[in-house]
């Protein structure tokens, strides 16, 4: 596997991994 590839998947990683944490949050702040 490229480098280059290795870093854009870590980077929508970290993407996802962010937006799972907004939806977390979200969802436990409307309980």
């Amino acid at each position: 596997m490229k480098r280059e590839e290795t870093d854009r998947n870590e980077q929508i990683g970290k993407k996802r991994a962010e937006e799972n944490v907004k939806k977390t949050k979200f969802v436990l702040s409307s309980f």
